[in-house]
């Protein structure tokens, strides 16, 4: 999790004590960092950060921000890696109170961690956590940018854009020189709920509390409209935002500031939504329940142990992911699409790959990580690596398509891209497929001997071995650029573990440890050598880590199933041009292959659409419209 940036690390976290700091500093443990606490108190009683035993586990200063000598001299004396100022005055009740206290634990804090860091300038990442409180209220009807003013009508908003503009100027005075060693940023969320939250004016505290006891609650601005998300969202974007400001510094030093709200919340519950209104209308067939019998098992068997084993916060949400796979499903087993209809599906999804592409030709939202693996806006080198690899599939496989003179460089450049993501599992999907493809197609026995050594000495090349291959462009790993440092035999050692870590969960629990507890349970029965990732990075022990084994071999079917189906349609209908199932056999061998060596589960979302097209009875050509 976060490429294992904070493992070892010292991280000083500020306001450890309050709500959103003790759930960061629990975190931060998780992770294998050493963590430094700074705050003036313990704002609570009963408090999160002493039920969960935090300061037996960490160095605990209760010092203040305010005071510049005391944040000065703990971060002389630490010297730490990281640096998350979230101390601060967050009740904006209390701003009415006491305003002074708000000004100058908002405003004065955040100046004088500044000016500590400033001093010292030793090297160190910094995430300065304001709020959304920070924007001028204009009474928008849409959210708020991070390039939207700064303001408030209040004191706490106020507070909160001063701070802002502090930052901002401290930067540009101070840490925009090449001389500085501290990397910055800022990062803005909206009104967290969770666990563990006993301050004063909470209004799902106060909601449970006076429907507990029969009350009205006291709605104290019911007007407003408040961004709820739950406390480990915007925590994970701070992890996230510390994560590539420490890797791609020189993308990232210029004064930037980021807004964590709620997207992924909505998304669930919209998609959610769909699932509902669309399965409902499924007839269900023979082969359908076939196909939702292996869905149903696992998720029904999901909430039942996450509630047993009680050990990730993650296992809800994961769970409901799990849910979205079935959701395109639902809706294609509706049966209304034609040829017509899911030609223009791929025809949407090739134009995103290409999208893509040509950010990444073009140097737009394109990046080289710390590693040298190519990262595009279709997210991490993996995702984008898919995204080409989709992309190469479509264009030699797809009815009707681009004519030869666009196609060929087209395909050169996809597969130029995929390189420089260094990203194995995609990598090795395209070879894999394209194997078979010419073991399928071609019949001289001479050239299948010749293509199976390319393939094996591809694939010799691609797992590892300790030569360094090329370099291509701005990325230092073209074939995993395999190094002795940070290549191959990193990757392969850390993938190694990982399918150790697996089988032993799947020892010790047969019947899975439920939805996002993998990383957990591993990591439990073996805490000598832990698990650095939250997926096993195999699709297969992943099912079979967290659903159970049963369901591990239920999935095995349907796979065999899938693919005595597609290849069957596939020559059933080779004299037709038209027809789709040329492009669905081999999208689904690159996407299945890919996923044993680079897949998870959250992820296989287009997998699974494939499959679903694959396995449904009305025939996908054109004579059949």
């Amino acid at each position: 999790m976060f490429d294992n940036i904070y493992k070892g690390k010292k991280i000083l976290v500020t306001g450890h004590t309050g709500f959103k700091g003790s759930w960061l500093t629990s975190w931060l443990l998780k992770l294998g960092a050493n963590v430094v606490g700074f705050s003036k108190d313990i704002p609570t009683q009963p408090s999160i950060f002493n039920e969960l035993g935090l300061e037996k586990k960490i160095t605990h200063y209760l010092k203040d921000a305010r005071d510049l000598k005391e944040i000065q001299e703990v971060i002389y004396k630490e010297v730490p890696d990281f640096v998350f100022h979230l101390a601060a005055q967050p009740i904006v009740s209390l701003s009415y109170s006491d305003p002074i206290e708000t000004i100058s634990s908002n405003v004065m804090g955040t100046a004088n961690v500044l000016e500590a860091l400033r001093l010292s300038n030793h090297k160190c990442t910094a995430i300065m956590i304001t709020s959304d409180k920070a924007y001028d209220n204009i009474e928008q009807i849409w959210g708020y940018k991070e390039n939207d003013k700064m303001g408030g009508r209040d004191v706490y908003s106020g507070s909160k854009g001063s701070a802002e503009l502090v930052f901002k100027s401290y930067y540009h005075s101070f840490f925009k020189s090449d001389e500085s060693n501290v990397r910055l940023a800022t990062a803005r969320a909206g009104n967290v709920i969770g666990g563990g939250d006993w301050a004063k004016d909470r209004i799902i505290v106060d909601c449970i509390n006076s429907w507990s006891k029969n009350k009205i609650v006291n709605i104290r601005s019911p007007r407003a409209t408040r961004p709820w998300q739950h406390v480990l969202e915007p925590l994970s974007g701070y992890l996230s935002l510390g994560m590539h400001l420490q890797l791609n510094f020189k993308k990232l030093n210029e004064f930037q500031d980021f807004n964590f709200g709620i997207i992924f919340s909505v998304i669930y519950l919209l998609s959610a939504m769909v699932m509902f209104f669309s399965i409902k209308k499924i007839r269900f067939t023979k082969t359908k329940l076939i196909f939702y019998f292996f869905y149903l098992l696992a998720v029904i068997m999901t909430p039942t142990l996450w509630m047993i084993f009680d050990i990730s916060s993650y296992s809800i949400e994961k769970a409901v992911n799990f849910w979205l796979i079935v959701i395109p499903i639902s809706i294609i087993f509706t049966e209304k699409f034609s040829q017509k209809s899911v030609l223009r599906i791929f025809y949407i999804l090739l134009g995103v790959s290409t999208f893509l592409a040509i950010l990444a030709v073009f140097g737009l939202s394109t990046d080289v990580r710390a590693d040298g693996r190519m990262t595009a806006l279709g997210g991490g080198p993996i995702v984008f690596a898919r995204w080409m690899g989709f992309a190469i599939i479509t264009l030699l496989f797809l009815p009707k398509n681009i004519a030869k003179i666009y196609k060929i460089p087209l395909i050169i450049v996809f597969f130029i891209l995929a390189l420089a993501t260094g990203s194995r599992g995609p990598i090795l999907g395209l070879f894999i497929t394209g194997f078979i493809f010419v073991i399928l197609n071609f019949n001289r026995i001479i050239l299948k001997i010749t293509i199976v050594i390319a393939f094996l000495i591809s694939t010799i090349l691609i797992t590892g071995t300790d030569k360094k291959i090329s370099k291509l462009g701005n990325s230092k790993r073209v074939f995993m650029n395999i190094t002795k440092k940070g290549g191959s035999k990193q990757s392969t050692s850390t993938r190694s573990n990982l399918a150790i870590g697996a089988l032993l969960v799947m020892q010790n629990y047969p019947l899975g440890v439920g939805a996002g507890n993998w990383q957990v349970m591993a990591n439990k029965l073996n805490p000598t050598h832990l698990m650095p990732l939250e997926y096993p990075h195999n699709l297969l022990l992943e099912i079979a880590c967290e659903y159970g084994i049963h369901t591990m071999l239920l999935f095995i079917l349907l796979i065999i199933y899938v693919t005595y189906m597609s290849y069957s349609k596939m020559i059933k209908f080779k004299k037709d041009e038209s027809s789709l199932y040329p492009l669905l056999f081999y999208l689904f061998l690159f996407y299945f292959f890919n996923s044993l060596v680079s897949g998870m589960l959250n992820d296989s979302r287009l997998l699974f659409v494939i499959i679903s097209f694959i396995i449904i009875h009305k025939p996908l050509i054109a004579s059949h419209e």
